[in-house]
């Protein structure tokens, strides 16, 4: 080869070096670009373990409320079909209650397991921050939003504690009707009926609790989404046409 050859080789062998030695470079100002789209995604997460045991919180309080009615009805007799279908009912409501804690655990665990690395992240970062001023406003929020989120662990305990033992009842009561229903068994069991009702009573305030708190939580620390937007867009159409028929 000659020297215009070598001295191309050359050149195309400084390039290629050039480029493997500047791809971590590279790599490095990708990950950086796409870092806090990622730490967003991470807070969506999050959100959405939240908005998922609002939800089973609500589907929860609906579910004690049937079993609680379906079980009245049969002590009572207050039947809208024949007696058999009544208690295949009040059983039926009674295992989608039983769902419903499972469910409620579910979520609840998961919720707890994505707030560990979210919380730790966001306490990471505030060391990034330069300003002062604005890494001061992040640990406030920071502090408001896990005050928040510990809201919504306290009644989520408290509530499947009281839910479970709920759902202990009403499977006790199942089994024992199963086997000896009638006008006189129910009658026996016609004393436990405010009880139960206060406990239901109990449950359902507690669901709401927890409800609350979660939803306390997405609309306070949750991604805006369009729907949520619209407002401050209305209110800024409003005021250009306020300004616009004054002349400002």
């Amino acid at each position: 080869m000659g020297t215009d050859g070598s001295a191309k080789g050359e050149g195309r062998v400084l390039r290629r070096a050039g480029l493997l030695a500047g791809a971590p470079l590279l790599l490095l100002l990708g990950c950086a670009s796409t870092e806090p789209s990622g730490t967003l995604v991470q807070v969506n997460e999050f959100g959405a373990t939240i908005a998922r045991v609002q939800a089973d919180s609500d589907t929860a309080g609906e579910k004690v409320a049937l079993v609680a009615g379906r079980f009245g009805a049969l002590l009572h007799f207050d039947f809208e079909h024949d007696a058999l279908a009544t208690f295949t009912e009040f059983h039926s409501a009674q295992e989608a209650s039983v769902s419903a804690l499972a469910k409620l655990r579910d979520d609840v665990a998961a919720m707890k397991g994505a707030a560990d690395p979210f919380f730790k992240k966001w306490q990471q970062d505030l060391e990034r921050i330069a300003s002062t001023e604005l890494r001061l406003r992040s640990q406030q929020r920071m502090t408001e939003t896990r005050r928040r989120f510990d809201a919504i662990v306290a009644s989520t305990e408290s509530v499947q504690h009281n839910f479970e033992a709920f759902n202990s009842k009403m499977r006790d009561y199942s089994i024992f009707l199963a086997h000896d229903f009638n006008e006189e068994s129910c009658a026996a069991l016609r004393g436990d009926e405010a009880r139960m009702k206060d406990e239901s009573t109990a449950l359902a305030q507690g669901f709401e609790k927890c409800s609350q708190s979660a939803r306390e939580y997405v609309q306070t620390a949750s991604i805006p989404t369009a729907s949520s937007a619209a407002p401050a867009v209305e209110d800024k159409t409003a005021l250009r046409n306020a300004r616009t028929r004054s002349g400002g």
